[in-house]
């Protein structure tokens, strides 16, 4: 096992509305994250799935993608260490990392439509998108995922740009 590819993985679910119930949900479900990542000095990534938002709920894809900033401000008021802390939303990072879209082409050849059906419940009547979904969700589990993370330095994520224009916004 290759110790400095060690890093912790979370997804973040997002609420349909920002609220002071869903900001307290956010740090109920982050803080053992937070937990971790100081007592094993890791690295850790945080996917906002605004896509699996838009795709199960009726939301437009600007509402998700807001409601995302919201989250990561949330998430990052919790005080991870902002040097080993890398948040994204997946309709962003997709659209800017190639590595990552190679990463989720190929779960999807790997995993059948029947395996995914049976797995989530699929019919007829779903879209496309969600389909496709579990591979997206499923890409941060590697490593590869991530090229801008310096793995060969123990301990080291490169700054979060990402999070730095979150709270610009």
């Amino acid at each position: 096992m290759n110790i400095d590819r060690n890093y912790l993985q979370k997804g973040a679910a997002m609420g349909s509305r920002v609220s002071h119930e869903h900001e307290l949900r956010i740090l109920v479900l982050t803080l053992p994250a937070d937990m971790l990542q100081d007592t094993f000095d890791v690295p850790l990534i945080i996917q906002l799935t605004d896509d699996e938002k838009f795709l199960w709920k009726d939301l437009t894809i600007d509402e998700v993608h807001r409601l995302a900033i919201s989250n990561a401000k949330d998430i990052i008021a919790i005080g991870f260490d902002i040097n080993k802390t890398f948040i994204f939303a997946d309709t962003d990072y997709i659209a800017t990392t190639p590595d990552f879209y190679r990463t989720i082409c190929r779960i999807q050849k790997f995993v059948t439509f029947n395996q995914a059906r049976g797995i989530f419940g699929f019919t007829d009547r779903d879209c496309i998108g969600k389909i496709g979904f579990p591979a997206i969700q499923a890409a941060p589990s590697f490593s590869v995922s991530f090229p801008q993370v310096r793995w060969h330095h123990a301990h080291i994520l490169l700054t979060a740009v990402y999070v730095a224009l979150l709270l610009m916004t």
